[in-house]
């Protein structure tokens, strides 16, 4: 049953032979058990061999989970995330309850449904607005959530930075940022922290994925590029 979703995902996403398509079979030949596994697993170092090694942009990864609490009694949830092989980045995800019995249509509803959303998110990317997320916490006002993004749009690589949702009081404050950058997650928060080292009380605390968290650490001096 698990291959037979595989079978029909891959049938979806080639999108009538327009997307090339690698199985799991030649990962698995290519990689051997032991690197194969450790991809299973969750290992990001073995992404960049499917993308030397195979030629594989994305790695879509299928999960198939039973579950009691689907509206249609016992199914299977079937979760599935597209990942770039090139930096980690998660560039899409969606879930989606497969009831039983698993016939042919309702399994080929379900990974249809599945297909179409993940390549809904891969062609945002493919489109040039993959936004990468910032969220700040601790801000001592709306103002300064916004003093931080006009900081942000300083980065260079930065091309556009959109509110997600700012709320708060004059005394405390979250925002969500969404920052598009030209080029990885990684790079973007490298280049974040030092811009804030020419500042003051302001701190990068964590990145995982395509998340970047920061927070206040005391009043905020932002000093203009002349003075950096």
């Amino acid at each position: 049953d698990f291959d037979a979703i595989g079978v029909s995902m891959a049938g979806f996403l080639s999108a009538d032979g327009q997307v090339d398509i690698q199985s799991a079979t030649m990962a698995k030949q290519v990689l051997g058990r032991e690197k194969f596994l450790r991809l299973q697993n969750g290992d990001p170092t073995v992404l960049p061999l499917l993308n030397h090694q195979l030629e594989t942009d994305i790695l879509v990864e299928i999960e198939a989970k039973p579950t009691a609490q689907a509206n249609v009694g016992p199914a299977v949830r079937l979760l599935a995330q597209a990942v770039s092989t090139t930096d980690g980045r998660i560039l899409g995800t969606a879930f989606v309850d497969l009831p039983f019995p698993m016939t042919k249509l309702r399994m080929k509803q379900r990974t249809g449904y599945l297909a179409d959303r993940i390549m809904r998110k891969i062609t945002q990317v493919w489109d040039g607005y993959n936004p990468i997320i910032v969220r700040i916490y601790s801000a001592g006002s709306v103002g300064d959530v916004l003093r931080i993004r006009r900081l942000i749009q300083g980065v260079p690589g930065v091309r556009r930075v959109d509110n997600r949702g700012i709320t708060g009081s004059s005394t405390t404050a979250y925002g969500r940022l969404a920052v598009l950058y030209d080029g990885s997650p990684s790079r973007f928060y490298r280049a974040l922290k030092r811009e804030i080292r020419n500042s003051s009380g302001l701190q990068a605390t964590d990145m995982q994925n395509n998340t970047v968290d920061m927070q206040m650490t005391g009043p905020i001096l932002i000093r203009p590029p002349s003075q950096r």
